[in-house]
């Protein structure tokens, strides 16, 4: 990919990859799974996926009007961003059992899966 150029990888997004076009079935940083058309499945590191010569990823930041998180997340007000927080602590508690992540973050008080 060009220096200094950002694109938006996120599931769904369109890339060429090895000379094929993919879409991204999952991502799960460090790593991305990549469907081809013809049921392939292929996992790659996201750094080799974005420094590979040749890849290109629908959706770049500089073309689509997209806007990044950070530029989202600061626009949401105190009770938008209050909801959000107890959304994420509902999916960390889902994932692991922990509303904070794992039972060293856990709040006393918390409940503890058995």
């Amino acid at each position: 990919m060009n220096e200094g150029r950002r694109a938006a990888l996120n599931a769904s997004a369109s890339v060429v990859y090895d000379g094929q076009r993919w879409e991204v079935a999952e991502l799960t940083p460090p790593s991305v799974l990549l469907a081809g058309a013809a049921g392939e499945l292929r996992r790659v590191s996201i750094s080799h996926l974005l420094a590979a010569t040749g890849t290109r990823v629908s959706g770049t930041c500089d073309g689509e009007g997209g806007q990044d998180a950070g530029t989202v997340l600061s626009s949401l007000d105190d009770a938008e961003l209050a909801r959000l927080r107890e959304r994420v602590a509902h999916v960390r508690e889902a994932c692991t059992g922990y509303r904070h992540g794992s039972p060293d973050l856990a709040l006393p008080g918390e409940p503890r899966p058995d």
